[in-house]
C-alpha cells in the first residue's frame, strides 16, 4: 500500500486491527464501517472543542473515541497520541511540557488494550482510571527527567566555567543568557 496515497485521508473501506490483511477472522477489533466515519469524526471534533469535562478526562475520552473510530488506514495510533498532547496543552493542564502519557500506555499494552475495550463496552470508569494512572506515571517520569537534565546542564556549566564561555553562546540556550547560579 502506498503511504502517500492514504496519508491523512479518511478511510473509504472497512479496516480492522489484528487478524490478517485479507479478512477480519481472528481480529482484535473492527471499527465502524467507513460510511459512519465522517459523522463520528464530526462528533469527536465537537467534543474536542467543548470544555465541559476536566482536561484529563476529556483527553482520555477523546483518545478512546478516536481509536474506536480508527478513521485512517494507517497512522491512527500516532494521531490518537498527538490528540492527547494537543488537548492537554490547549486546556492548560500541561502548559510547559506534555507528559509522555502514550509512552506509559505503550509500556503496558495489555492494560491499555483492556482499558480501550472497557471504554467500548461502556465501562468508562475503568478506562478513565487506566488513563489517569498513565498520566500520573508520565508526569512523575517527566519531572524526574527534567531534574536529571537540569543536573546535567549544571554539571556541564561547572566543567566549562574555566573556559570563560561568552554570555551569548549557543551553550546557554535560546535566551542567550547565562542562568544565574546560586552562590557556593
Amino acid at each position: 500500500m502506498n503511504a502517500d496515497r492514504i496519508a491523512g485521508k479518511v478511510r473509504t473501506r472497512q479496516n480492522w486491527i489484528g487478524g490478517n490483511d485479507l479478512n477480519p477472522l481472528r481480529r482484535e477489533f473492527v471499527p465502524p464501517p467507513p460510511e459512519h466515519v465522517g459523522a463520528l469524526l464530526d462528533d469527536l471534533v465537537r467534543f474536542v472543542n467543548e470544555e465541559t469535562l476536566p482536561p484529563l478526562a476529556q483527553a482520555a475520552v477523546a483518545h478512546a473515541q478516536f481509536e474506536t473510530i480508527h478513521p485512517f488506514e494507517d497512522g491512527n495510533g500516532r494521531t490518537g497520541r498527538a490528540l492527547v498532547q494537543v488537548l492537554l496543552r490547549r486546556r492548560h493542564l500541561a502548559p510547559e511540557y506534555v507528559p509522555p502519557v502514550s509512552i506509559v500506555l505503550a509500556a503496558d499494552k495489555r492494560s491499555y488494550i483492556e482499558g480501550l475495550i472497557a471504554f467500548r463496552e461502556g465501562r468508562d470508569g475503568e478506562w478513565l482510571e487506566t488513563f489517569a494512572n498513565a498520566a500520573a506515571r508520565a508526569a512523575d517520569l517527566a519531572s524526574a527527567y527534567l531534574v536529571e537534565v537540569q543536573e546535567l546542564q549544571d554539571r556541564w556549566r561547572d566543567e566549562l566555567a574555566p573556559l570563560d564561555i561568552r554570555r551569548d553562546a549557543a551553550l546557554e540556550g535560546q535566551s542567550g543568557r547565562l542562568r544565574e547560579r546560586p552562590p557556593r
